[in-house]
């Protein structure tokens, strides 16, 4: 991590963060059912959610369920050991049946950026992909500590930073 002040006119200060990676989890094949009401999805085996490492506010990819609107793009509310629950309303109550599928689809992560006030100017410069043809970067609500993004799992980058 580095910072810079630039001279001239103006005191310029830049950030550039080390290479990062977003983490990228998966939990396949395991047996997951949904509840409609409470909109949860709680395993019955297997490694706990926390320690997969699935947090509140990820964007998960589910598959796996019979009922359409039970599969796709959710976001977490809750999380603990064997179940987490959705914002989006999900389809009727289902059994797991071992083919179940919960896949990280988009992350925020926050960079310190030492520059003691909000940034300016806040991007992301990408380094690679694990799926090289296809990553999302959106920007978040940057403040005085810290840059924010939401990026795609497995995603080398720098957060670079201007004020």
């Amino acid at each position: 991590m580095s910072k810079k002040q630039l001279s001239g006119l103006a005191k310029v200060l830049v950030f550039l963060s080390d290479i990062l990676t977003s983490p990228a989890i998966t939990s396949a094949n395991v047996t997951i059912g949904v509840t409609a009401l409470t909109k949860k999805y709680t395993r019955t085996l297997g490694t706990s959610f926390i320690t997969e490492g699935f947090l509140s506010g990820d964007v998960v990819l589910i598959a796996g369920f019979v009922d359409g609107d039970s599969n796709g793009l959710k976001t977490i509310d809750t999380v603990a050991s064997t179940y987490f629950t959705v914002v989006e309303a999900v389809g009727v109550n289902e059994g797991g049946t071992g083919d179940e599928l919960v896949i990280l689809s988009a992350r925020e992560v926050s960079t310190a950026h030492g520059l003691n006030k909000t940034p300016a100017l806040a991007f992301v410069s990408i380094n690679s992909t694990v799926a090289e043809e296809h990553f999302t970067v959106t920007p978040g609500t940057h403040d005085a500590i810290n840059c924010k993004f939401t990026v795609t799992p497995g995603l080398l980058y720098q957060v670079v930073a201007v004020a």
